[in-house]
């Protein structure tokens, strides 16, 4: 299994969070760290575990994806953390949207949704997906 180190601007502010993980058989993942006046620290979730991204097909019929994008137009970046499975060809989906608050994720939405998953090698190369989770980060 390899390990993951990226950066990525998941709040739109211009400075790169850094994601630390690894990979699967099924997919990719990493928490997600800041560094903010000087002090690294993991970014957490409202019940203190940390905030976890995730790209990948788990067994047995799910998927995990993430992105970014302005989804309730503000003008600011919100993160998309999307969490599915499919049955058949109708994926079935629930979204959280997360805003970072210093070393925090604080969800503000929630919501779900069906999409017809046929025609696509993978569900998470259909189009749909990438309307749902946004843009890459």
């Amino acid at each position: 299994m390899g390990e993951v180190l990226a950066a990525a601007d998941l709040d739109g502010d211009g400075i790169d969070e850094i994601l630390a993980g690894g990979t699967t058989a099924w997919g990719a993942g990493a928490d997600v760290y800041r560094l903010i006046d000087g002090t690294l620290g993991a970014v957490t979730l409202p019940d203190g575990t940390p905030l976890s991204l995730w790209v990948g097909l788990p067994p047995p019929n799910g998927f995990l994806a993430y992105g970014c994008a302005d989804f309730d137009g503000s003008g600011d970046i919100e993160l998309a953390v999307v969490e599915g499975t499919v049955d058949g060809s109708t994926a079935r989906w629930t979204r959280t949207l997360y805003d970072l608050v210093e070393f925090k994720a604080v969800d503000w939405s929630r919501d779900r949704g069906t999409f017809d998953a046929s025609g696509a090698a993978d569900v998470l190369s259909h189009p749909t997906l990438g309307e749902i989770t946004g843009t890459d980060c």
